[in-house]
C-alpha cells in the first residue's frame, strides 16, 4: 500500500505541473483529467497536436528522419534552417514558460517535440 501512496503523490504532482504549465502557446494544454474509478486509471486528455512529432524513426533505415510533414521543408534529408530556427525560438520559449512556474521538463529531446497546423 505504501507503494501506492508513493505513486499517488508523483502522479498528483505531476498532474499540478501539468495543469500548472497550460495556456503558453509553445506548451501541449491539459484539456481534462478524468480518474476512472472502474479501471483505477487516472486519464489526462490533453491537446490535440496536428502535425504529431519533429522527427520520426524509420526502421528501414535505421535512423531519426524529418516527419512526413516536413519532407517537404528539407534539403538534403535535413530540416531547413529556417524551421530549425523557429523551432529553437518555439522550445526555448515554452522552456521559459516551465522554469518560470518551477517546472523543469527533464525529457527534452527532438522526439517530443510536436508541431501544430500553427508552427
Amino acid at each position: 500500500m505504501e507503494v501506492k501512496t508513493q505513486l499517488d503523490k508523483v502522479m498528483q504532482h505531476e498532474v499540478r505541473a501539468i495543469s500548472k504549465a497550460s495556456g503558453h502557446p509553445n506548451v501541449v494544454n491539459l484539456i481534462e483529467i478524468i480518474d476512472d474509478d472502474e479501471t483505477g486509471k487516472l486519464l489526462l486528455v490533453m491537446e490535440f497536436v496536428e502535425r504529431g512529432k519533429m522527427i520520426e524513426w524509420q526502421s528501414e533505415l535505421s535512423c531519426f528522419r524529418p516527419a512526413t510533414w516536413a519532407s517537404q521543408r528539407t534539403s538534403n534529408g535535413f530540416l531547413d534552417e529556417e524551421v530549425i530556427r523557429c523551432c529553437v525560438r518555439d522550445v526555448v520559449s515554452g522552456l521559459n514558460h516551465l522554469h518560470g512556474l518551477g517546472i523543469m521538463h527533464r525529457d527534452i529531446k527532438p522526439q517530443n517535440i510536436l508541431f501544430s497546423n500553427s508552427n
